[in-house]
């Protein structure tokens, strides 16, 4: 199995001195190998081994799931993110959380590497986030480690700062950049829930940040306010990567789950900054714009509340069957931008290219037919409301809607969405969903 028993040795030793234990696992046939390193010996040791990696995770005697990070660890669901993760080069860690002493303790499963002797096997570590957190990383009487999320401290960025200021004066080409990220809410959350689940959302925002920049130190510089400091692969990438922080952060918003962060960021200018304060400073101030969108947001959020009182939350299970059934769909669609609805809780997904291309709020959303109906031509949404009352109202499962709809640019442009009407056992509409084919070529 192992040609170069030399080379993933060294390998190994070197990513559990972070994991602790590590595991090779044939992403086809899903068996696997667990490993650890003997303190004693420094030998690297097999105490592991098994047929199936994804049904262990899942369903060890030992393990106790939290009943909302189920759907994630079903073998498939799981299996299909750290792949695609994986192969898009963006190594996002998969964080869910096992019950301990009826306490939640967050774990990260991050898929690492490709092992260069087989096309299948991978090496997969798993991160005990509360453990990593109460490690002395530093072991003097600094302590540059925050000790509740694993991320640097107050300490450390100001020691940061001390290094870039001594640079800054040497006049080096110097290029890195700060994030400077607020999390929303988490006063009244220790108000209203206790401590501990503030605690729990101080964690979520770390992880949150230490899954998309991964080659970025971040520091936790004040009760809510956490630091990113990009350098290497982050600072060149750095506009996607914040596009994408943003974007996550809304969908959290508009979902109800998740951490919600307000964001800003900024680079260093040799010609004008004098400092990493002069860097922050436009960081923050970028932030509190961005605070005062979230809220908004969350005014906007709270009026559709209002007027679709019926909508109830989609629970996560439903949400899980939601992306399931959405993934299927998406493959067998050739071409044009598909949609899936969960009708009984409004609540649908999109593909992100058109979330992007029509500036919708987020990938998941709720009322999505009402937000998309405003992007319709006004001449045309009379018919259009009485066709998908048709379509919801009529028998026929099969559907065909032509109309205009407005393009990023503020033409409109004809669309044709072609779908599928999906009934439960009692004839009652159950999932709606299709493929807009969009002709941006031709405008109006």
């Amino acid at each position: 199995m192992i040609d170069n028993r030399e080379l993933f040795e060294k390998l190994a030793k070197s990513l559990i001195g972070y994991f602790g234990r590590i595991y090779l696992v044939n992403m086809k046939t899903n068996e696997y190998h667990r490993y650890y390193m003997d303190d004693n010996s420094c030998l690297l040791i097999e105490d592991r081994s098994g047929d199936d990696f994804f049904s262990f995770i899942a369903g060890g005697s030992d393990r106790i799931i939290s009943e909302e990070d189920m759907p994630l660890l079903h073998t498939d669901n799981l299996k299909e993110k750290l792949l695609s993760e994986f192969q898009n080069n963006n190594c996002q860690s998969s964080v869910y959380r096992l019950m301990m002493n009826g306490k939640p303790v967050y774990h990260a499963m991050r898929l690492i590497h490709k092992y260069v002797d087989g096309d299948e096997y991978y090496i997969i570590g798993i991160l005990d986030v509360d453990k990593i957190a109460r490690k002395q990383i530093y072991m003097d009487k600094k302590a540059y480690m925050d000790s509740l999320t694993g991320s640097h401290n107050k300490n450390a960025y100001q020691e940061l700062e001390e290094e870039y200021q001594l640079l800054i004066e040497k006049d080096q080409e110097l290029q890195f950049g700060i994030v400077v990220c607020d999390v929303n809410n988490l006063k009244a959350i220790n108000d209203s829930m206790g401590h501990q689940a503030g605690d729990e959302l101080l964690q979520s925002v770390y992880c949150l940040l230490h899954n998309m920049f991964l080659h970025s130190a971040i520091y936790r510089v004040g009760g809510d306010e956490f630091v990113v400091f990009l350098k290497d692969k982050d600072y060149e990438e750095r506009l996607d990567l914040f596009k994408n922080l943003r974007q996550t952060v809304i969908s959290n918003q508009n979902v109800g789950e998740g951490p919600i962060v307000a964001t800003g960021m900024s680079i260093y200018e040799k010609d004008t900054d004098r400092n990493i304060s002069d860097v922050f400073a436009r960081a923050d101030e970028e932030m509190y714009a961005d605070k005062n969108n979230l809220k908004e947001n969350v005014t906007r959020l709270n009026t559709d509340k209002t007027e679709h009182a019926k909508i109830q939350k989609i629970p996560a299970i439903r949400k899980a069957r939601l992306d399931s059934f959405f993934k299927v769909f998406r493959i067998a669609s050739e071409e044009g931008y598909f949609f899936l609805s969960d009708i009984r809780y409004d609540f649908s997904r999109w593909d992100k290219q058109i979330v992007a291309n029509y500036e919708l709020p987020s990938e998941y959303m709720y009322n999505a037919g009402g937000i998309w109906e405003q992007r319709i031509h006004p001449s045309d949404r009379e018919i259009y409301r009485e066709r998908v009352e048709e379509i919801f109202n009529g028998d026929k499962d099969e559907f065909e809607l032509s109309y205009r709809v407005k393009g990023i640019n503020g033409n409109y442009v004809p669309c044709i969405c072609k779908g599928l009407m999906i009934r439960n056992q009692h004839g009652e509409p159950e999932y709606f969903g299709g493929v807009l084919l969009i002709r941006e070529e031709e405008t109006n």
